[in-house]
Parts: structure tokens; C-alpha cells; sequence
């Protein structure tokens, strides 16, 4: 069957379709006897360029919910990684401080022990308390907070470096003040040794000054004594010796004054 005889078969078995349209055109035109519609071509046109556009948006919003993915992911992934880090970060300033911690002890135990502290708080109460003060225990900085954010532990870690670095600039201070407090001790004590010695002294020059050999029954401790109180003389003006060489002067000094005051002929 032709084209004609398609359109005439058409009429025949749905007449009056296309009475109502302007120009009385067919709806469905057939090829070949009026051509193509005005209205069906426009439509033509149009409908491949608005497939083509709804596949570049399509295209367009399936790599934009991709990308938001794969950035949302990277995000979680650094977050997770900065949170790694920042606690390793703090567990290792939390390790230097244990270790800081037992190394301050094994120094205030080696540098306390040779201090007396009775005899600094009779010569130097201020600074006997100040050694006691920093000879106390330290206080142990707080750890890690437990599940904590990055920020949070960072925090955690500067807190705890920082514990760490005073407790160790703390020890240097602990050992310069006792050196000090040392010096101040030693001080004292050669004050001390110096007052017996020149006692000492004083007492021998009154025997020696009010007596001779002849009158005591051993000459010689009369001669040894005044060989000794020169010799403590010296010292005395020489204002270096030390309190232990003092106190052995003013000792033997003070025996044979008290063997001569009691072997009197």
C-alpha cells in the first residue's frame, strides 16, 4: 500500500480526526503526500539539544556529589590522622615527664646528701627553707585526656613539656642553692672554729705570760705550748685556714693549758 493509500485507509477508519486543526493538517502526517508538520519539525530540532543538556547536568551534579565524597572522605581521614599524631604527641611528652620525674629524684638524693639541714637552719634559717622547698616531691602533672580532641591534647602535651622543663630547671636551682648554702655553712663554721681558736689563744698567752718553764713539773709541755699559740697565731692572721685545722689548734691548746694548770711544781 502507498502512501496515499495509507492516508485515504487512515480516513476511512477514523474520519473528522483532523477536521478541528487549523489548515486541516493531520495530526500524524504521512511522509510523501504533505510533508512534514511546521510544529513537528521545530520539535525535532529541539528535542536532541535538551537531551544533550539534561546528560551535561546529569554528567555535571554526579561528579559534584563525587567530588563531595571524596573531599568529605580526605577530610575524615586527616581528621583521623591529626588525632594519631596529637596523642602520640602527648604520650611521649606524658614519657618524658616519668622519665624526668626519676632522674629529679636521683639528683636531689645525690645533691641533699651532704647538706645538714639542722645546722643550716641554725646559721641561715631562710635558706634551710628554701632548700626544703625545693627538695619537695613535685606534683605530677594530669595525663592525657582520655578520648580527647586534637586541640585537647595539644594542649595536654604543652601542659605536661612544660611540668617537664621546670621540674629539670628546678634541680639546677636545687644544686646552685646548696652549693650556696654550703658556702654559707662553711662560713659559719670557720666563724665559729676562728672564735674558739682565738679563745684558745687568748688563754695559753695569759698562762704563758704569768708562769716559766721551771714551775711546772714537764718543762717541755710549757715550751710546746708556746710553739703552738704562735702557730695559732698565724693562722689567725693568715684568715685561710680551714675549720677543721682551727679546731685541732684551739683542741691540743686547750689540753696542755688545762695538763699545766693541774703539774705546777
Amino acid at each position: 500500500m502507498g502512501a496515499h493509500g495509507q492516508e485515504d485507509w487512515f480516513d476511512e477508519v477514523m474520519p473528522g480526526l483532523d477536521d478541528g486543526r487549523p489548515g486541516g493538517k493531520r495530526r500524524f502526517p504521512w511522509p510523501g503526500r504533505h510533508g512534514k508538520d511546521d510544529g513537528d519539525e521545530a520539535e525535532a530540532r529541539t528535542r536532541p539539544r535538551i537531551g544533550v543538556r539534561v546528560g551535561v547536568a546529569t554528567v555535571i551534579v554526579t561528579g559534584l556529589m563525587v567530588t563531595a565524597g571524596l573531599t568529605a572522605g580526605m577530610v575524615s581521614a586527616n581528621r583521623r590522622e591529626r588525632l594519631a599524631d596529637a596523642s602520640a604527641a602527648c604520650e611521649r611528652s606524658a614519657r618524658t615527664w616519668s622519665a624526668g620525674s626519676a632522674a629529679w629524684g636521683r639528683d636531689r638524693d645525690r645533691i641533699m646528701g651532704s647538706v645538714d639541714l639542722d645546722a643550716l637552719r641554725a646559721t641561715d634559717p631562710d635558706m634551710a627553707g628554701t632548700l626544703e622547698r625545693l627538695s619537695a616531691d613535685p606534683v605530677t602533672p594530669a595525663g592525657c585526656t582520655a578520648g580527647g580532641e586534637a586541640a585537647t591534647l595539644d594542649a595536654d602535651a604543652k601542659r605536661i613539656s612544660k611540668a617537664a622543663d621546670m621540674l629539670a630547671k628546678r634541680s639546677e636551682r636545687l644544686e646552685k642553692a646548696v652549693a650556696k648554702a654550703g658556702q654559707t655553712v662553711g662560713d659559719a663554721e670557720s666563724s665559729r672554729a676562728r672564735s674558739r681558736l682565738e679563745r684558745a689563744v687568748a688563754d695559753a698567752r695569759g698562762l704563758l705570760a704569768g708562769s716559766t718553764a721551771d714551775q711546772y713539773k714537764v718543762p717541755y709541755l710549757y715550751r710546746r705550748l708556746g710553739q703552738l699559740t704562735e702557730q695559732a697565731a698565724g693562722l689567725l692572721d693568715d684568715g685561710s685556714a680551714s675549720p677543721a685545722d682551727m679546731d685541732r689548734l684551739s683542741q691540743g691548746i686547750d689540753s696542755m693549758v688545762a695538763s699545766l694548770a693541774s703539774g705546777t711544781r
